[in-house]
Formats: C-alpha cells, structure tokens, sequence
C-alpha cells in the first residue's frame, strides 16, 4: 500500500466529511430535528430482546433506538441495520407506512451527476448513502419515483437493453453461482450480449 505524501490527501477527506456531516447536522436542525435538542427517546426493547423473543413479539409494536450503521433504498421501501447497546438489527422502512414526509431521511434527493463519454467513475461514500441504489437507477434495475435518467442520450426506461450492450459496470456482488468457472460464465455471457467478445 503507498504511503500518503504529508497527510494532505488524507487531511482533505476529512475536512471533507467534516463538511458533509455539517451540512446534514444543518438539514436536521432546519427541519427541528436538532440531534443536540432531542435527547430522550421511549424504547421498549433492544434488538437482541426483538431477535430473542421474536414470536411473543410478532404483530405488536417495538420501539428501538440506536445509531444507522448502514442503509439500501429500494424505492418505495428501504432497509438499514441499526446497532444499540444490546447488538443489532434490520429494519424495513415502507414509505406507503411512515408517510412522504419521513421517508424522506431515506431516499436519494437532489441527484445530478454527469459522466462525459469515455470516462471511468467510482462512487465513494458513507455505507446507506445510496452508491448502490444509484447504480441500480442507472441501469433501471430499480424504478425511480421522479426525475430522468439519460444514458449515452437515451432515456434509461425507453428499450434499456440496447444501451447496455454498450455500456459497462461493475457490481460489488458478481451473481454468478461460485460453482461456475470462466467457461461457464463466458458462455452465459456470450448469450446474453450481441458484441460479446470471448477473448
């Protein structure tokens, strides 16, 4: 692993996510939502209480609290893993169920992201901020709720697959069964893409 020159690249990532952070901390006290006002919360069970007694739980109502280590929007439903004292636990979140209002703390907003041609790009970011889903939008694997999403100038919900023999992504999960060699997969692809080139 290389080593960072005087600290400066590390330094401007974290003057970085300081500037983040601010800028949500600002968001949630602009709402009234101020994390620094808000210091009580009623809960009726820890998170390994909910796994433990699971069944004698089932169809009442829990409340739990603890920090979102992480969170996937899915669309209309999201899910985020949240760590209290006793461990932690997965939560879905339904927007139809909490409301347009409070579903808004998880959906992507305000997105506007351009890639000229020919270029390579990586999105870095906190677990939950939604890389994944953004990915997901691009290729229309997920329906967007609002907006437009134009790839190589095509709009991505209008005959999708064309575009995609000319583009290329890379997922964090391969879903490819671990018991297929490259053969396999080659073949699998070769079926699936025109311009599959095998070599």
């Amino acid at each position: 692993m290389g080593e960072q020159k005087n600290g400066a690249p590390q330094e401007q990532d974290i003057k970085q996510l300081l500037k983040v952070r601010r800028e949500k901390l600002a968001d949630l006290q602009g709402r009234g939502m101020d994390p620094f006002q808000i210091t009580k919360f009623d809960v009726s069970c820890h998170s390994q209480e909910i796994k433990d007694e699971f069944d004698n739980l089932e169809g009442k109502t829990v409340t739990v609290a603890g920090r979102m280590m992480s969170k996937r929007i899915m669309g209309k439903a999201s899910f985020c893993n949240i760590q209290d004292l006793k461990g932690n636990i997965q939560s879905y979140v339904a927007r139809d169920s909490v409301g347009e209002e409070s579903y808004k703390d998880f959906k992507i907003d305000n997105l506007n992201l351009t890639l000229p041609g020919g270029y390579i790009m990586g999105l870095v970011g906190e677990n939950g901020a939604g890389k994944s889903t953004t990915i997901k939008l691009i290729l229309n694997m997920v329906h967007k709720d609002s907006g437009s999403i134009t790839v190589l100038g095509k709009d991505n919900s209008d005959n999708f697959e064309l575009t995609k023999e000319d583009i290329g992504v890379v997922l964090d999960e391969v879903g490819f069964s671990s018991y297929f060699n490259a053969k396999d997969i080659n073949k699998i692809m070769s079926h699936t893409y025109k311009n599959w080139n095998s070599k």
